[in-house]
């Protein structure tokens, strides 16, 4: 993996965009990893004020009240998840042929999940708050629409848009991570890198709805 401080002038000179979209060839290892865990961290905290539960590597709902540390604990089980996954699919790529270090595989994993810092930050306001509470409830009387207000509505819509929006950047971000750390690409690559996040996917689930509530 080409180290972040020697990259080549061309593209350490990249804009926002770049630090938005490839970020991974500026900074890796221990600096990602710390900067990665205060994100999931400070993103559980936020999440904990509106009960957003990210109960899955790509799962975003709002849900029941429940210890802070379960909301801390389902960032770091998200990452943990889906950065074994991929470590392992990244032996299985790279055999004997060549080394890549886990420590740049598990801090750019880490990093890339900082878009669902925005996912809980949006989730926050009190109309998305309401439209999900009257939804829930809506979904329990057996009605399709629960009754809201316009205001709530639109806000809560557009809240779930950005979400979708969140979850395909953080793929985006979670390939590139695992594509640069690796140093893998093709379309085995890309075929375990699929496979890897939806097993990634269900074994966090299971993880979090199952382990974490036998906890509480």
């Amino acid at each position: 993996m080409t180290d972040p401080i020697s990259a080549s002038p061309s593209r350490s000179s990249g804009g926002l965009g770049h630090w938005l979209w490839n970020p991974f060839e500026k900074i890796a290892g221990g600096a990602s990893l710390v900067a990665g865990v205060v994100i999931l961290l400070i993103t559980g905290v936020i999440a904990s004020f509106s009960n957003t539960h990210f109960d899955g590597v790509l799962d975003t709902h709002v849900g029941h009240a429940a210890p802070l540390w379960v909301f801390l604990g389902e960032g770091i089980a998200n990452w943990l998840c889906l950065a074994v996954v991929l470590w392992i699919a990244g032996l299985i790529l790279t055999g004997r042929s060549r080394k890549f270090r886990a420590l740049d595989l598990f801090g750019t994993q880490a990093l890339a999940r900082w878009p669902y810092l925005l996912a809980a930050l949006i989730c926050s306001p009190p109309g998305f708050q309401r439209y999900s509470t009257a939804l829930i409830t809506a979904a329990k009387q057996g009605q399709l629409l629960p009754a809201a207000s316009v205001g709530d509505t639109l806000i809560f819509w557009g809240a779930t848009l950005v979400i979708l929006i969140v979850t395909v950047w953080f793929v985006a971000l979670a390939w590139k991570s695992f594509r640069i750390s690796c140093d893998v690409r093709g379309g085995k690559a890309i075929t375990l890198f699929i496979v890897g996040i939806i097993l990634a996917e269900v074994i966090s689930k299971t993880l979090i709805l199952k382990g974490f509530a036998s906890l509480i």
